[in-house]
Formats: C-alpha cells, sequence, structure tokens
C-alpha cells in the first residue's frame, strides 16, 4: 500500500508539472533504445491538453498530426521556426 501511495503521489507531482506549462517538448533526435513507445509522458501531458512538440521518431508521428494536435519536427532548427 504504501509504494502505491508512494506511485500516486509521484504521478500527481507530474500532472501538476506539466499543467504549469504551455508546450511540452520530446527532444528525440534519433531512435533510442530502451525507451517506452510511445513515450508515457508525451500521452500524460496529452491527457492534460498541453501542446506537444515532438521529433519524427519512434511512434510519435503516428500519435502526433503536425499542426493539428502538435507540432513534429526533424531538427531543432525546424522546431524553432514552427514555435
Amino acid at each position: 500500500m504504501k509504494n502505491t501511495l508512494m506511485q500516486l503521489a509521484r504521478e500527481f507531482r507530474l500532472v501538476m508539472e506539466l499543467n504549469k506549462s504551455d508546450i511540452v517538448l520530446f527532444p528525440f533526435t534519433t531512435s533510442v533504445r530502451d525507451v517506452v513507445d510511445p513515450p508515457i509522458t508525451m500521452l500524460e501531458a496529452m491527457s492534460c491538453a498541453r501542446i506537444i512538440a515532438a521529433s519524427k521518431t519512434l511512434s510519435i508521428f503516428s500519435i502526433i498530426k503536425n499542426e493539428f494536435n502538435g507540432f513534429l519536427y526533424t531538427s531543432c532548427k525546424t522546431i524553432l521556426k514552427t514555435l
């Protein structure tokens, strides 16, 4: 029970931090090994109605539709121009 409460507290803090943000950036520039795909934090940010900016890696491009429910980029220069 103690572990469950600690996990809920961590998740609550994450949601509080996400809600402070206008946009959440996922800076993966290449496919990363040993990463949950799609990133759970990205889905949590979307559930908090945050704007997502993410690279076109992993399965992110199948979830984020550019300029519809977030922004996709191929390089840092691209995302800076877009935002």
